[in-house]
């Protein structure tokens, strides 16, 4: 999350609010209050139920009182017909709690008296059950005397005071599960803020370890698991360091080592040459004064001591390109491909045209390489292709681009000497020669690996039945470590010559 401007008061607000939402501790609090309310809007709901329950059995019992007292005080007057007292009786039952009216009908079902009720002609019938949330309960009872019934008292009872009783035990659950919400806040509060506290501090380390800072580790005291990976963390980070040291200590010396072996190889490959030099002068002085002194056997020995001679000069000279390649870095920009591959044609045009080649160049992209280090690499690839060609076939060498995932694959094709399947692996190596009488030194293919290596491509051959298939990978324009710099339009070549045509 980016932290805004100092300026921008109102987008740093909302920074620090989006930071405190996404923080363990309001999660924390999040959580447990979203999981109280759900467990107290659960104990809750089954109180409710529980006393409403309660509240109905209590009117049950308060009915069968009722339905008594009705039944003792109304059939005598019922018997005897004394529709006075009966009504006296009733207006009495008007003042108990919650009774809204009483109908009186003797056994023939006829009304002979009634209190409190509009009178409409019609007797309400009795409900089945009671429900809360209707204003009256219409309830019947039989009037019996030793079990025989003289008639039937309907009457209706209010349920006000229940829904008030709901309604007040529905308040006070409220205000209760509020206010246990609210100390479970606070409470937590103060829990996550002493819990992620120092989980604050390990994040903090841990941020800062990655950044590469590693002295500093936080002082976290206890025996709990923060504490333990508090110390584990600081241990962890010590390590770290330690073993920095020692890879940037081996690092220095690899790179010293490295650089005296670079220094001693190319300073014995240039003072062996001088000797060699002198081998080959007077190798060939003594070949041409004392011509008539040798014979045959003699010329064929000094013939072969300047042919080995010239061969080691030349592994020398290529030995020293090797070592420049291994200890120099070359920058990487972005060039086209087709112009150092016409550069290189140029200058082995006349190689080629001594070996009759026909030579077909495919579109060729741009890349991310040094430019120096592929036209070596062509170089190289064209010289091996031209010396190990058949020699009563006419040479063919095809050079084509195809687009890999994130690169390019080149590839280049002769039809002269195949390396043998069982060699692939090692056909980069230093001193590997296709075949010994042609190759020159043994160290060019080890060089273009080296050079496509170094610009962090690969290079490989691909088994074929005749003919070489040398292919290399280098990353796209949009490689690693690629400068954008436009690659040169303009090259010296010859005229006509351009990628994706034939000389």
């Amino acid at each position: 999350m980016t932290r805004p401007a100092a300026g921008d008061s109102a987008s740093r607000s909302g920074w620090r609010l989006r930071s405190r939402a996404a923080s363990l501790r309001f999660k924390i609090i999040l959580s447990s209050v979203l999981i109280e309310i759900l467990m107290l809007g659960i104990l809750v709901a089954n109180t409710l139920r529980l006393q409403q329950e309660q509240l109905l059995d209590e009117v049950d019992d308060r009915l069968r009182s009722l339905e008594a007292s009705f039944s003792v005080a109304l059939v005598g007057p019922l018997i005897a017909r004394d529709y006075a007292t009966m009504l006296g009786l009733l207006d009495g039952f008007l003042h108990l709690p919650d009774v809204r009216y009483v109908i009186v009908q003797d056994a023939d079902g006829r009304v002979v008296a009634q209190a409190g009720a509009d009178w409409t002609g019609v007797v309400p019938p009795a409900d089945p059950r009671l429900d809360p949330n209707e204003p009256v309960y219409n309830a019947a009872s039989p009037i019996r005397l030793f079990e025989q019934t003289f008639g039937t008292v309907h009457y209706g009872l209010s349920t006000e005071s229940l829904r008030e009783a709901g309604a007040n035990m529905l308040t006070q659950s409220l205000v209760i599960a509020g206010v246990e919400i609210l100390l479970s806040v606070v409470v937590l509060s103060i829990l996550g803020f002493f819990l992620t506290r120092r989980l604050e501090m390990l994040t903090d380390t841990s941020v800062r370890i990655a950044q590469g800072d590693y002295a500093t580790a936080p002082e976290i005291e206890g025996r709990d698991e923060v504490a333990i990976l508090a110390g584990s963390l600081r241990a962890m980070a010590g390590a770290i360091q330690s073993r920095i040291d020692s890879l940037d200590r081996a690092t220095r010396d690899l790179r010293r080592s490295n650089a005296d072996l670079a220094h001693v190889a190319a300073v014995t490959a240039h003072h062996l040459q001088e000797p060699l030099r002198g081998i080959v002068s007077y190798s060939q002085l003594l070949g041409r004064r004392h011509v008539d002194l040798l014979n045959d056997e003699a010329r064929e020995y000094l013939s072969i001591i300047v042919r080995d001679s010239k061969r080691m000069k030349a592994q020398l000279t290529e030995l020293q390109e090797y070592v420049e390649a291994a200890s120099t870095a070359f920058p990487m920009v972005v060039i086209d491909l087709g112009e150092c591959l016409a550069r290189v044609h140029w200058r082995k045009l006349n190689a080629l045209r001594a070996a009759d080649a026909w030579v077909c160049i495919g579109v060729m992209p741009t890349v991310c390489a040094n430019a120096r280090s592929v036209e070596r690499v062509l170089d190289r690839l064209i010289d091996m292709a031209v010396i190990v060609r058949q020699s009563d076939d006419r040479l063919r060498l095809c050079v084509s681009a195809e687009k890999d995932a994130d690169g390019w694959v080149i590839s280049l094709r002769d039809n002269g000497l195949s390396p043998p399947a069982e060699r692939l692996e090692t056909f980069f190596s230093l001193f590997e020669w296709l075949e010994p009488e042609h190759e020159r030194a043994g160290i060019g293919l080890a060089l273009c690996q080296r050079l496509i290596v170094s610009m962090g491509g690969r290079i490989w051959a691909e088994p074929c039945e005749t003919g070489a298939d040398i292919r290399f990978w280098l990353p796209d324009e949009h490689g690693f470590d690629c400068s954008i710099i436009p690659a040169e339009n303009d090259f010296p070549g010859p005229r006509g010559v351009k990628p994706g045509r034939r000389p």
